[in-house]
């Protein structure tokens, strides 16, 4: 390879490091907001369920009224069951949003030391790449003052 071609190597190995470190910007930033846009749909997703409950056990309560029952006995034992999988079902939607978001994190954290991996991989290719091109110029040179 020429002297020329391991200069243009060199300069197209640190570009592609650069782009690297870009993508992983990126990535980690997409990743960040997705995150915490999960988090935003946990907490929705939770609000939904308790605000269904509610009108679930009021249902039952104007159901339980009606029918001359009231809220005692099976009636009372019926809202308190349905109390407990409210909450649950909040507390179980909630953490599954909790979980998805720090999986989100984590990529983000990976993708963004893989775009450093590759930032430092295109300047340790372009430092090879100009070694080689000054290996060329000094060998070219010896060689000619060696033949002359």
């Amino acid at each position: 390879m020429s002297v020329f071609g391991s200069v243009l190597q060199g300069v197209g190995s640190i570009f592609g490091g650069m782009a690297a470190s870009a993508q992983g910007k990126s990535q980690f930033n997409q990743l960040n907001k997705a995150a915490e846009q999960t988090r935003r749909e946990g907490g929705i997703g939770s609000g939904l369920v308790t605000s269904a409950g509610r009108r679930q056990a009021a249902d039952l309560v104007v159901n339980a009224a009606a029918s001359g029952g009231g809220t005692s006995g099976s009636s009372l034992d019926v809202l308190k069951d349905l109390e407990r999988q409210v909450r649950f079902q909040a507390v179980n939607t909630t953490i599954s949003a909790e979980n998805k978001a720090r999986n989100l994190n984590y990529e983000a954290r990976v993708a963004k030391r893989q775009g450093m991996v590759g930032e430092l991989t295109g300047f340790l290719n372009a430092g090879a790449s100009f070694l080689n091109a000054a290996d060329q110029m000094g060998g070219s040179s010896s060689s000619a003052a060696a033949g002359g």
